[in-house]
């Protein structure tokens, strides 16, 4: 599946097409940014509607980085949402921890015969994921608002970054309490996927800022619902941070399954990795 088709992102309206042209065409000056997010505050407040080749439409927070990004330089992970749609292409389980507006839910859901389940445990993300599957009203997709972790629990989540709701995380004891921050229910990815009654999952994308391991640590990885492919973020800033990630690397591989970059390359431990997402097969895969 070419990568343009489902990862290249214009304008779906002529209002829409002016900005995102004002913002990719316009040579950049003093106030071009300042200009641009005024008028993605006043004239889109509920949000851009932007569409792809195939057809998926979405509405993207301009003022938002992932937003920004898909505005000003027409994608935001090319590469791995191509790669997303090429796994799930023959349709399949596709599971999306910490979906936020749905970037991937949508767009893989979109495919014939793809099933999508949609995690995420921030209100503001989630009103926003809901916004867009309206868009889509036939893509077969389960959202479950909740935290996952290794038990159930209440857990506090906070935005550190207000301008990116991709920052959105579990805050930890120690964590210093930030204005966007509350509490939700944290429960387990096993108690999730039997709730739905999830057959083998496809794909798995996970995105949860470093919570990677104690959410694994909740799942059966020997289950009839084991990923196949997992599609995880493992960034230079994540790694320094936690060492979490390191520990959850060795219980992948411990459990059959092989790092690749989403170029399709072995991951040799070599840091930055392409769009900072680590790609892992199991050895049992098609």
């Amino acid at each position: 599946m070419a990568i343009e088709d489902v990862a290249f992102w214009n304008g779906d309206g002529v209002a829409a097409r002016l900005l995102i042209a004002y913002a990719r065409r316009v040579p950049p000056h003093p106030f071009k940014i300042r200009w641009f997010r005024w008028m993605a505050r006043h004239v889109f407040p509920m949000g851009l509607r932007v569409v792809n080749r195939a057809g998926v439409r979405m509405r993207v927070d301009p003022l938002d980085y992932i937003g920004h990004e898909i505005c000003f330089s027409k994608a935001y992970e090319p590469r791995s949402i191509a790669l997303a749609a090429r796994l799930m292409s023959d349709g399949g389980t596709f599971l999306d921890v910490g979906a936020n507006f749905g970037l991937y839910t949508c767009t893989v859901a979109a495919l014939p015969g793809v099933r999508c389940i949609a995690v995420d445990a921030a209100a503001s993300a989630l009103d926003k994921l809901q916004r867009n599957l309206a868009l889509s009203p036939d893509a077969n997709v389960q959202v479950v608002t909740a935290a996952l972790g290794d038990k159930r629990g209440i857990v506090r989540i906070e935005t550190p970054v207000v301008d990116n709701l991709g920052t959105t995380r579990v805050a930890s004891a120690t964590s210093v309490d930030v204005p966007q921050s509350n509490f939700v229910a944290e429960t387990t990815l096993d108690e999730v996927l039997r709730c739905v009654r999830a057959d083998r999952i496809k794909l798995m994308k996970i995105d949860v800022e470093g919570y990677e391991l104690t959410v694994f640590k909740g799942m059966d990885l020997n289950a009839p619902y084991r990923p196949e492919h997992i599609l995880m973020e493992y960034s230079d800033r994540i790694v320094t941070e936690t060492a979490n990630l390191r520990a959850c690397y060795e219980l992948l591989s411990a459990n059959g399954y092989e790092a690749f970059s989403v170029a399709d390359e072995p991951f040799l431990g070599v840091l930055p990795l392409p769009e900072e997402n680590l790609w892992w097969r199991h050895r049992d895969a098609g």
